[in-house]
């Protein structure tokens, strides 16, 4: 995606967000048609297409709570996506990404890709840089390992999403971004509940 936007952006060419969407889509299944199949295509650019239709609807908002609010959207537009397809949703994924994603952004991955960069033309430094960015992560994923083995019970809830409840719940989803009554945005989150409501049976597996 990234890729579209920056050759669009050397061309000349004026493309909104939604058309570079769909032109880095066109691009993958090009290289890779099989892409299709796999679960990854399709929560990388649902993820992508739900933030874009929240800032659509947003965009004249400029409040403190902009950010924390696109990120709880963000969570919650993933439950049916990830009930749809893993058959289950993580309940502390929220808590956890909002943590670990100013993290990553802002601090292992400018020193990866520093370092990345570095090595491919032969500088000293790579290895340092590397070493720096990988210390948070050789604390972090021991710890969620552990916490896996010993909560992970409260981590995760099975569900069984159907298509009429993962199409229910992306509606909400879609709506709650919409601007509109305080009564109607009370009323949304019941379109959740079909999925929220059917855990998920051994005769599911």
């Amino acid at each position: 995606m990234l890729a579209c936007v920056v050759v669009a952006g050397w061309c000349g060419r004026a493309a909104g967000a939604w058309r570079n969407m769909l032109l880095a889509a066109v691009c993958l299944l090009v290289v890779n048609p099989l892409a299709a199949l796999g679960s990854g295509f399709w929560l990388s650019f649902g993820a992508v297409a739900c933030l874009l239709w929240f800032a659509l609807w947003q965009a004249s908002s400029r409040h403190w709570w902009q950010r924390p609010a696109t990120h709880m959207y963000m969570s919650l537009a993933m439950l049916p996506l990830c009930g749809w397809w893993f058959g289950g949703f993580s309940q502390a994924g929220a808590l956890a990404n909002f943590l670990l994603v100013p993290l990553l952004g802002f601090y292992v991955v400018p020193l990866a890709l520093l370092a990345a960069c570095l090595a491919t033309v032969g500088l000293a430094g790579a290895e340092p840089l590397w070493l720096w960015a990988a210390r948070p992560l050789e604390w972090l994923l021991p710890a969620g390992v552990a916490l896996d083995s010993q909560q992970g019970q409260w981590l995760y809830r099975p569900v069984s999403a159907g298509l009429a409840e993962a199409s229910l719940a992306l509606l909400g989803v879609a709506l709650v971004a919409v601007p509109g009554s305080w009564r109607m945005k009370c009323v949304l989150p019941a379109l959740l509940l079909p999925l929220l409501l059917t855990p998920r049976t051994a005769n599911s597996d």
